[in-house]
């Protein structure tokens, strides 16, 4: 991927949500926005959600777990369960990965039973 690639050639998933398609991607957003690539990384994690292949949580449930992504602190995340078409997200024993690349570790993954009240924001494009 070229350095300059332009955020606008992003796929997106059926939400109409831009996907990321490389960790590189994380390093030209973070110097567009004057922002550090491991938290564009934790952006884009969060309003994707994530893949589980051994179905630990039914998609389009949320899951909880802590984890650990890309050597930063410990964090507790709460994602919804994708189908692997509209993320490129995963957990499998415990890691994390982005498509093939491992980024992190996880604990025990479980239903997130938290009450729905809250709003989750509607899916943004980065431009």
């Amino acid at each position: 991927m070229e350095k300059d690639r332009l955020v606008g050639e992003l796929p997106n998933n059926k939400f109409g949500m831009e996907m990321t398609v490389s960790p590189k991607d994380w390093e030209v957003l973070g110097d567009e926005y004057g922002i550090k690539p491991s938290e564009i990384a934790t952006i884009d994690f969060n309003r994707s959600g994530i893949f589980l292949p051994n179905n630990e949580v039914k998609q389009d449930f949320r899951v909880r777990f802590k984890g650990k992504m890309l050597d930063d602190h410990e964090s507790w995340y709460a994602l919804p369960v994708r189908d692997h078409k509209d993320t490129p997200f995963s957990a499998n024993s415990g890691e994390l990965y982005f498509g093939n690349f491992g980024i992190g570790s996880t604990d025990e993954l479980m239903l997130d039973t938290c009450e729905s009240s809250y709003q989750r924001p509607t899916p943004f494009k980065f431009k």
